[in-house]
């Protein structure tokens, strides 16, 4: 029947009906029987309407069902292009459903691929600018960047469309989730030798600095050592790591209880290459500790 509404309702009714299926979409059982009774395509089309609220009820829709058992079902190829118009010309509401759906769908990187090839990607980084006072909208953008930047013809194209500024800008003052998830950006574009020396000269290390010292998520604390030890992998990287005292915030990090295995064993392969006499000196006192404590779960043990 909802579906059906879809086919042939009024706007008011197509908007109603989208909304009901967004809702029980978000149920794994519900999507392979909403997506077998034919409302992909009604929904793709209604991405074009003229209708703002309908616009994004139905890239809503597509999200909740890529997000679950759905996503099996729906091609990346149908629902992506119309999602990308939506997201480039919608008025900002529609455009931040669009990029919550394309998001979801961007599960492959043959996904990420046609993503950027059809221009998401400037409409992406200007988002990040025009919403600096709207946290949900700029993370929405921030976190389909994140995940496009994985493609390396993406972060080519995500560092010539001017995303480095703002980047930093929201490394710098962000509130909440937003810097740990611009960290992992960054992280995912230092992966090319070219773009980590652009970044350092858009001065992208010192608040990747101040993220690793003051991050009490675990999340942006592993995404700001990733990208920290990405980015000492070049001369500039190493330089500017030195110059703004990354040894001392490394050492600092490392000393600390909560740290877990991980984010250590790459705060130490940073250390190794910004300061190797605290690298050996981090990793002498790593030993003696861990022999410490060897020693003492030995003196428990009844033979």
């Amino acid at each position: 029947m909802l579906v059906e509404m879809l086919r042939s309702g009024s706007e008011l009714e197509h908007e109603a009906a989208a909304g009901a299926l967004r809702n029980l979409a978000m149920s794994d059982k519900n999507c392979e029987r909403i997506v077998r009774a034919g409302a992909v395509p009604l929904l793709v089309d209604m991405l074009s309407s003229g209708n703002e609220a309908i616009q994004e009820v139905a890239a809503g829709t597509i999200e909740n069902l890529l997000l679950t058992e759905g996503q099996e079902l729906v091609s990346a190829r149908e629902v992506v292009p119309p999602l990308v118009v939506l997201l480039m010309h919608g008025d900002p509401s529609a455009s931040d459903a669009a990029a919550g759906a394309l998001e979801a769908s961007a599960k492959t990187e043959e996904d990420r691929v046609l993503i950027g090839s059809l221009g998401a990607i400037p409409r992406l980084a200007a988002m990040v600018v025009e919403h600096e006072d709207e946290p949900d909208s700029a993370a929405l953008a921030l976190g389909l960047l994140e995940n496009l930047a994985t493609v390396p013809a993406n972060a080519t194209t995500m560092v010539r469309f001017g995303v480095l500024e703002p980047l930093v800008q929201i490394l710098r003052s962000a509130q909440g989730d937003r810097r740990g998830v611009a960290a992992c950006v960054a992280c995912n574009l230092a992966q090319s030798p070219e773009h980590c020396a652009m970044m350092v000269e858009a001065g992208v290390v010192p608040p990747l600095l101040g993220l690793l010292e003051e991050a009490e998520q675990s999340t942006a604390l592993e995404a700001a050592a990733n990208a920290l030890n990405n980015l000492a992998l070049c001369e500039s990287g190493v330089a500017e790591a030195r110059e703004h005292g990354a040894s001392g915030v490394l050492c600092r990090k490392l000393k600390e209880k909560d740290t877990t295995k991980e984010v250590a064993e790459t705060l130490m392969e940073t250390l190794a290459l910004v300061d190797d006499d605290a690298y050996s000196e981090s990793k002498a006192i790593n030993l003696e500790a861990n022999l410490h404590l060897l020693q003492k779960f030995s003196a428990h043990i009844i033979i």
